[in-house]
Formats: C-alpha cells, structure tokens, sequence
C-alpha cells in the first residue's frame, strides 16, 4: 500500500478522471495530470473485471505493491484502471504494465 499522504482522495479521483490525459497498456489503463507537488495515485478496479471483493482488493495491492518498487515520476497524479487479470503472476506484470506507462507518458 501507498502511504496516506501518496494516495488520492476520491473528490481528486474525479477530477482527474474528468481532465486527465490518458495512457492505455495491456492489462491497465493510467489517467494524469501535471501537479506541483510529489507522485500521487489511486488504483480502481472495477466489478465488471473481478465479481468479488476479495479478487479486487488483490489486483489492488498488486498494482499498489508494483506502485511501490518502480521510479516514480515527480510531477503527476494518476489514477489507474485495471482492464484485465494478468495471466502471470500479478505484481510483475502491473510492473510491466507501469513500466510501460511511463515511458509512454514521458
């Protein structure tokens, strides 16, 4: 899990969602925006990919674990939409995915 002060509340969830650019790769999708401040993101998963709460909560700390180990950019917060259940194990391929992502993005 991201440390408090790295997560993003729900009212700024919305608006990123609302303005933000976005990035799409295999099994993840990120919405940005340009902030002045450190990296902060918010992971959403919704019932239509994962039927339980359970299966949600895992991809969730997946992608918050791969969150964790990769280098971050600065600037930005993101939200992150997963659009599918890797095949692999999960933190390595979101690593992939975010791996990706970024370059994308830069």
């Amino acid at each position: 899990m991201l440390p408090r002060s790295r997560r993003l509340r729900s009212k700024e969830v919305r608006s990123i969602i609302a303005t933000g650019q976005s990035v799409r790769t295999h099994y993840t999708s990120m919405k940005f925006v340009p902030t002045a401040g450190f990296f902060r993101a918010a992971v959403v998963v919704s019932k239509k990919i994962a039927k339980t709460a359970v299966l949600r909560n895992k991809l969730r700390r997946a992608m918050y674990t791969s969150l964790r180990t990769i280098n971050q950019p600065r600037n930005i917060s993101a939200v992150f939409f997963v659009h599918s259940i890797p095949p692999k194990p999960l933190t390595l391929s979101f690593f992939e995915d975010l791996t990706l992502c970024f370059k994308r993005f830069s």
